[in-house]
Order: structure tokens, then C-alpha cells, then sequence
């Protein structure tokens, strides 16, 4: 019974820290008092809080493998002209298009004819990519692709 509650207190908490605004992570000791208003014991709240507090701890990689470049294969690189290989590598660098996304990219690299410029990556990102982002960060992700100074809305 004591486990299906902390199960219970740790679903209520993790619901109520993902439907906190971003930046606005409620404190440890405000949903701690949180719920105690709706009655729960003192015990239960700390149980539950080491387990969801422990689950919500954000998983984050050394400084040093933050911002390593993935190694393209010798296939990737012939099929990818060095303006499209720097490209790629400024919008992952700039956080615009995820690791998965660039996988993604490269992916459909067997399907282009010939090597992939610029706006041949262009048009692969408009099917990867772009169906996903706001206008102006379809914008921005253009801009940074074909090496424009103003980049970011």
C-alpha cells in the first residue's frame, strides 16, 4: 500500500515540475508544502521526493563532449561538398538541428544523385527538419545554413 502511495506522490510530482512555465522549476521545500496541503504524510513526501527529484536530476555530459563533432564516414564525406559538410556542422553546433536530425540528414545521402551542396542540404533539411520549427526558426536555421550574418530572430 506505502509503495502505490510514494508511486502516486512521486506521478503528482513529477506532473506538477513539467507543468511549471521552463526556468520555473518549483523548489524541493514549495512541493514539499504543496503536498502536505492535499494531506499527504511527512514520510510519504520524502520518500517520494528522493525518487522524483532523483528522476528529474538533469542529465548533462562534460564540458568536453558538449560540442564534439561526429566523424563523417569517407561515403558521407564524398557525397557532402565542403560547404554543405561546414553547414552541417554550424547547425548542430548552433543547437538548431539535434544529433538525431543530422542522422537523419545523413540518412538520405544514398538517395541524392551525385555530392549534396548547400542547397541540396537545403532541401533535405525542408523534409527533415523544417515540418517541425516555427517560421522563424525555419528562418534563422536558413540563414545560418547559407552563412548569413543575421541569423536569429
Amino acid at each position: 500500500m506505502r509503495n502505490t502511495l510514494v508511486a502516486e506522490l512521486v506521478g503528482l510530482i513529477v506532473r506538477r515540475v513539467q507543468e511549471t512555465p521552463e526556468g520555473r522549476r518549483p523548489s524541493a521545500k514549495s512541493l514539499r508544502a504543496w503536498l502536505k496541503r492535499r494531506g499527504f504524510q511527512k514520510q510519504d513526501i520524502d520518500a517520494a521526493l528522493k525518487l522524483a527529484l532523483e528522476r528529474l536530476e538533469p542529465v548533462t555530459q562534460p564540458a568536453a563532449l558538449q560540442h564534439v563533432p561526429r566523424m563523417l564516414s569517407t561515403y558521407e564525406e564524398r557525397k557532402l561538398t565542403p560547404q554543405a559538410r561546414e553547414a552541417l556542422f554550424r547547425l548542430e553546433r548552433y543547437g538548431l538541428i539535434t544529433p538525431a536530425e543530422r542522422e537523419m540528414v545523413l540518412e538520405r545521402l544514398p538517395h541524392v544523385e551525385g555530392t549534396l551542396d548547400p542547397d541540396g542540404l537545403d532541401f533535405l533539411l525542408a523534409w527533415v527538419v523544417y515540418p517541425t520549427r516555427t517560421i522563424a526558426e525555419q528562418q534563422s536555421l536558413m540563414a545560418v545554413l547559407h552563412n548569413e550574418t543575421v541569423a536569429f530572430h
